[in-house]
């Protein structure tokens, strides 16, 4: 039922062109054929909606190897992100604040839990290790925001180049105590 719900509001979104922030759980229930009690059955609210189905549409991007995802994340990136479904679910929430800002939201939280893994399998990096992902991942995003300005972005070696230049003293140092 999880899955049924989630391929509503994608539809929903991508297909029908609707902003996240417009859609009621009454309506998708409604699109569903189910009670809005069993929607809450699986689902807190809207927003988890979006938590479980950005994990979802990460799959593919998540089987690209840790190290390659932290040490050419542009590069790694740009092949996931061709012709993605999440791709296409960012482009449809473009202009919708709300829905925008829950998929940067889940999106870097499951890159943050990622970027712990990677350090794990790292034989340094600077402690504490969840701020060192999280700035991993903000680096990530930072130099992608700056690439869209600038009109760097279709080059993905430069952006490589910057994210590596700007965390390599986070992970080749050596372990420091919290």
């Amino acid at each position: 039922m999880k899955d049924t719900i989630w391929k509503t509001v994608y539809n929903e979104c991508v297909v029908e062109k609707k902003k996240y922030s417009k859609l009621s759980v009454r309506a998708i229930c409604q699109k569903v054929g189910i009670h809005h009690t069993s929607f809450y059955y699986h689902f807190e609210d809207k927003e988890a909606i979006f938590k479980y189905g950005i994990g979802l549409l990460m799959s593919d991007y998540l089987e690209i190897s840790l190290t390659e995802r932290y040490q050419t994340p542009f590069s790694s990136a740009e092949r996931f992100f061709a012709n993605s479904s999440l791709q296409n679910l960012i482009i449809s929430q473009t202009h919708d604040l709300e829905g925008s800002h829950l998929i940067t939201k889940w999106t870097k939280a499951i890159m943050v839990e990622e970027a712990m893994r990677y350090l794990e399998s790292r034989s340094s990096y600077i402690e504490p290790k969840e701020l060192t992902a999280r700035q991993l991942v903000e680096t990530i995003f930072i130099i992608s925001e700056w690439s869209q300005e600038e009109g760097v972005r279709r080059h993905t070696e430069r952006p490589d180049d910057l994210y590596l230049q700007y965390t390599r003293h986070l992970t080749e140092s050596k372990r420091q105590s919290e």
